[in-house]
């Protein structure tokens, strides 16, 4: 919907929205530099003064979708449209429609599929309803190993098979594979290896057959049906969240609301962790198919290493079953000496509890929690790394996941020794100097 913009007021709402783009013109249709078109956060859209943003000499419109303000150029003004060099990378933007190249990939902006070839393979031959990029929902972009491009039409029908997908209001994607494609194929299970700080999955998405598709941002991997395959069953983070309101009504996208179909975990008794076999290294091991179809969980593993109240709870219920193992062997003694050495001297001294023993060596544990499943990454500290590698002769991290903070319950495995031999690190920042 285009919007006039007639009062600062009104510039300043519309400038706060994070979706967006203004398109300046001159009321006499006289200058050469317009009209141009900018971001909603663009600086150039900034006075000195702070104020003059809708004066009389110059006017601006307001949309979400570029396409919009193009044809709304085409319609009132004979001039070509400029973009701005400061927030949009200069680009050919012909008044005929056959013409215009394709502008840069933006957030909510909408795209036929040949506007998406145009944007990832510009060399590559495009024919309607045929070929790589004229049909196929998930394609390999060229010369980009281990990068795709997903193109989904929620409500899609295949021969007999009718795809079950759709986005939950944390920005949890359900999607499903080519009905041809099993847990073996090749690039099955490249997307069950996706690591998206080393590789980039593309989501355009639209709900109408007949419409364009809706770029969403980019797809972390949360976990994958080991039950089901013809088709294959994923689900995907968002990694820029479920889209805004205004978006999700332009494309007709009804957010769904997670909801449990089944218990959501087999620990039923409150604060009980219930132990598995630790996992096999770098092995992403997926979900049977009850508990994938009743768990579309966001990935808010960034958000929980913040989260102390987390942490506490996963500390106390480590503490809780170290207690009664020691009770278990007889030694009430023992369990009365452990010490919760995050609440005594805090994040400073590389772990969390200090367990007595029935040997000479105490016990260095480590507790990390998260809600979402046993594959979530977690964080660890440069301090927290350093103490594991020098005390790997009697140092344990207790992983702790699925965590349900309503039966303050969860699963946990641990690792116990050298945690390089049994984890993947990957520097996420770095601290630099001269």
């Amino acid at each position: 919907m285009i919007i006039r913009v007639e009062s600062d007021e009104q510039f300043h709402e519309l400038r706060s929205r994070s979706v967006g783009f203004f398109l300046t013109y001159d009321k006499n249709r006289q200058r050469v530099a317009y009209p141009m078109l900018h971001k909603t956060k663009c600086p150039r859209l900034q006075s000195e003064e702070g104020k003059n943003y809708t004066s009389n000499e110059y006017r601006k419109v307001f949309s979400t979708t570029l396409a919009e303000l193009h044809n709304w150029v085409r319609q009132n003004d004979s001039r070509e449209l400029k973009v701005c060099k400061i927030c949009l990378t200069p680009v050919k933007f012909s008044m005929d429609e056959k013409d215009i190249a394709t502008l840069p990939l933006s957030l909510y902006e909408d795209y036929s599929r040949q506007d998406v070839q145009r944007l990832f393979a510009p060399s590559a031959a495009f024919t309607v309803g045929a070929g790589t990029w004229g049909i196929l929902g998930i394609v390999r972009i060229p010369n980009r190993p281990g990068d795709f491009v997903f193109l989904v039409t929620l409500g899609q029908e295949q021969g007999a098979h009718k795809f079950d997908e759709g986005v939950t209001v944390d920005g949890v994607l359900s999607w499903q594979s080519q009905p041809k494609q099993s847990l073996t194929t090749h690039t099955i299970q490249q997307l069950i290896t996706h690591d998206e700080l080393r590789n980039t999955i593309y989501l355009f998405l639209r709900t109408d057959e007949g419409k364009k598709y809706t770029y969403l941002g980019t797809l972390k991997y949360l976990t994958h049906d080991t039950e089901r395959e013809r088709p294959v069953y994923f689900q995907w983070q968002i990694l820029q969240g479920a889209p805004p309101a205004e978006v999700c009504s332009r494309i007709n996208l009804v957010l769904q609301t997670p909801t449990e179909l089944g218990e959501a975990l087999n620990v039923k008794d409150s604060g009980l962790l219930q132990e598995i076999p630790r996992p096999a290294r770098s092995q992403r091991s997926g979900t049977r198919t009850i508990a994938f179809r009743r768990r579309k969980f966001a990935d808010y593993s960034q958000q929980e290493a913040k989260n102390r109240t987390l942490g506490l709870a996963g500390e106390l219920l480590v503490i809780k079953h170290e207690k009664e193992s020691l009770k278990s062997l007889g030694r009430q003694d023992l369990a009365e000496k452990i010490v919760h050495v995050a609440l005594t001297e805090g994040d400073s001294a590389g772990y969390d509890i200090l367990v007595p023993t029935i040997g000479f060596r105490p016990k260095f544990l480590e507790v990390k929690t998260t809600c979402g499943g046993a594959d979530t990454p977690f964080f660890m500290t440069s301090n927290e790394v350093a103490f594991a590698k020098l005390h790997t002769n009697n140092y344990v991290l207790y992983r702790v996941f699925d965590y349900d903070p309503e039966s303050n319950s969860g699963m946990f495995f641990k690792i116990e020794g050298s945690i390089e031999a049994e984890l993947s690190f990957t520097p996420t920042e770095f601290r630099v100097s001269r």
